[in-house]
């Protein structure tokens, strides 16, 4: 069904917005120190803020 331009426009948008926290979100799924972690939330807020360094510098591990 065809929608009206302004629809498509805001739904074009809202995707482009939304792209980048899907991809960190499907990129946080595939470490496995997230999988079974058994610690409070900020436990992992800093687990990830430390992984997420190490990728960025370019660490390989």
């Amino acid at each position: 069904r065809e929608q009206p331009e302004h629809y498509q426009q805001f739904n074009r948008d809202h995707a482009r917005l939304r792209a980048p926290g899907e991809r960190a979100f499907a990129q946080l799924k595939q470490w496995r120190i997230l999988r079974r972690t058994r610690c409070s939330t900020r436990r992992v807020g800093t687990i990830v803020q430390a992984v997420h360094t190490l990728m960025t510098c370019g660490y390989s591990g």
